[in-house]
């Protein structure tokens, strides 16, 4: 390990509910416009008989009735293979890593015939250079597809390629069997963490020395399953059940009337390279990333623990290492997901690290636009605050409305922070957190900076 590696982002790749290319996702998000819509209407009439209180009642299927979908994805950019052979949680991740790539002014040559897009990058040493891409959940659209050709009975139809269709580790290899990365590479699946720890690992990797540059970030498909995935987490009760009258409206982090989370989709990639090795070659670069960590709540499998202790310690430890002043951060992207208890919780634990200067701080929630995409949020969230640190810019939180009082018996416990409400903010950022918190208890965070040289 070498104590003088610095890592810094050289470029990134975005497919989201308001945008499918860095410069769409962000001029959104400053714009503070929603990618929240109505549900599939095929979705909306299913309904169900259920007892309750010994009375049989026949109830809607959906309760939640909004959601977040990546629309208008271009599946010509991928190869022909790609299109072929590839659940849609691989395709997003194929085509952010395309852009991260092309952003970081990597320069590529055609390996093959053009039809299949397969690639190698000139000017590095590729055996240095790896994948970590991380998923929630995997190639669920593939599997239930196949999985109901099971049970009808159509045997034929079952795809030969479901098995390396439907794995996780789909999601680094594709990306790596196409610009032939040689370095380290894998998939981490930490729930709603995903695409922060994935990040943070492949940071990891570049300090300890085994690599010079890392696509690193997260990708999730779960809204092309028929509405299977999203039934399943509407029925834990996890999503918003109002709106429907505006969908744009449903997702309200920290707002006193959020009831749930909204279910969206997406990739996230980023280019993570060693800042020498990015010099040498003029490489443009967004950010630093100046540190990682990880703890873990063993508390509850989807709930946080109330008292915060440990994300509490996430944040401290993070910038202690780096010697990092709570008093120097000037932003937090927070996970922020429109929950009741995360929103509550995650406002009480930056209060308990940062004192008197939380209200200081600038904190948003991307979710408030994009939704909770799960294994990608992270990912897309560590590139909207990479932005922000390069362009000095906080986009807002929109639908912070009310504030949210608290506990009126505990002290200090409203959720009444600078939330930015629907207004974007033009300030210098220095120092700035970005976190994630996933079910199972995974904390992880990163902390960025703008690079000053």
């Amino acid at each position: 390990m070498d104590a003088n590696r610095r890592v810094v982002i050289t470029g990134a790749g975005v497919v989201s509910p308001i945008g499918n290319d860095v410069e769409t996702f962000w001029n959104n998000l400053l714009a503070g416009k929603s990618g929240v819509i109505a549900v599939d209407e095929d979705w909306i009439g299913r309904q169900t008989e259920v007892m309750d209180r010994g009375e049989k009642k026949i109830i809607d299927v959906f309760q939640t009735r909004v959601y977040a979908p990546v629309r208008d994805f271009d599946e010509s950019r991928l190869g022909f293979r790609e299109g072929q052979r590839s659940d849609f949680v691989s395709k997003f991740a194929i085509d952010a890593a395309r852009q991260a790539i092309e952003n970081a002014g990597l320069e590529t040559r055609l390996v093959g015939p053009d039809k299949q897009k397969q690639y190698e990058i000139l000017g590095i040493d590729t055996d240095r250079a790896g994948v970590m891409i991380g998923t929630g959940i995997g190639g669920q659209t593939t599997d239930v597809e196949n999985y109901e050709r099971y049970l009808k009975g159509d045997y034929r139809n079952i795809s030969p390629l479901a098995v390396p269709m439907i794995m996780a580790n789909a999601v680094p290899g594709m990306p790596a069997i196409k610009y032939k990365f040689h370095g380290p590479s894998g998939v981490i699946a930490t729930a709603c963490a995903t695409g922060t720890d994935t990040i943070g690992h492949a940071y990891q990797q570049i300090i300890l020395g085994k690599a010079d540059l890392m696509l690193a970030g997260g990708s999730e498909a779960l809204l092309r399953d028929g509405g299977y995935t999203f039934y399943l987490f509407n029925k834990a009760g996890a999503m918003t059940t109002r709106h429907y009258d505006d969908p744009t409206k449903a997702s309200r982090p920290f707002d006193k009337d959020r009831d749930g989370f909204v279910m969206g989709e997406g990739a996230g990639v980023l280019v993570l390279e060693e800042l020498e090795h990015a010099k040498a070659r003029n490489a443009p670069i967004l950010a630093e990333v100046v540190n990682y960590h990880s703890t873990t709540d063993a508390y509850n499998l989807t709930d946080p623990d109330p008292n915060g202790t440990q994300v509490i310690r996430l944040m401290k430890e993070v910038m202690a290492e780096r010697g990092i002043d709570p008093k120097e951060v000037d932003y937090i992207n927070a996970h922020g997901t429109s929950t009741i208890k995360n929103d509550e919780a995650e406002t009480q634990a930056i209060k308990a690290v940062f004192g008197d200067h939380a209200y200081n701080l600038l904190v948003n929630s991307s979710k408030s636009m994009i939704g909770h995409s799960l294994g990608a949020s992270g990912a897309l969230e560590a590139i909207a605050t990479a932005l922000s640190l390069k362009h000095g810019k906080v986009h807002p939180t929109i639908n912070y409305e009310t504030v949210d009082p608290g506990d009126p018996k505990i002290p200090g416990s409203a959720l009444d922070l600078n939330f930015v409400p629907d207004v974007a903010v033009v300030q210098p950022i220095r120092i700035a957190l970005t976190n994630s918190y996933g079910f199972g208890g995974h904390n992880a965070t990163l902390l960025l900076a703008k690079y000053e040289g």
